[in-house]
């Protein structure tokens, strides 16, 4: 089910990016990625009080923890805007990269306080495998 949902994410983030970047179009990036945000706060909001979970202490928030909002806006600008120049299968194809070179190396020297995963030789075929494709979409 963990690998179906991380599946289910990767399908969902194209649309993301879709949606944005026509309303980006449509009004400007800056007001897309502003919509994008507002409207998840809404509705994590609403979603909280259903459930009835508590809210943390702002004040006791670590500094840290504003990090993912912070690269969450700056993903959906760079991609409300790139998107229609490149495309989609591009877009997805760069973050594919970005994605697979970071979390390789937070996986090998354990950062973030991740567990140290080693790169294993057979994992290096795989990512050759993929970044050949990716080069060969840009032919």
């Amino acid at each position: 089910m963990v690998k179906f949902s991380a599946f289910l994410a990767g399908i969902l983030i194209i649309f993301v990016n879709y949606f944005n970047s026509v309303m980006g179009q449509e009004s400007s990036v800056f007001f897309a990625a502003s919509y994008y945000h507002v409207s998840g706060f809404v509705i994590f909001t609403i979603i909280l009080f259903l459930r009835k979970e508590s809210f943390i202490d702002f004040k006791k928030l670590q500094l840290r923890y504003y990090l993912p909002g912070l690269f969450s806006v700056f993903t959906i600008l760079i991609a409300s805007f790139t998107m229609p120049v490149i495309g989609a299968t591009m877009l997805m194809a760069f973050n594919l990269i970005g994605q697979t070179i970071t979390s390789n190396l937070i996986d090998h020297f354990g950062l973030l306080g991740m567990p140290k995963r080693p790169l294993e030789k057979k994992k290096l075929i795989g990512y050759s495998i993929i970044l050949l494709g990716i080069i060969i979409m840009f032919l």
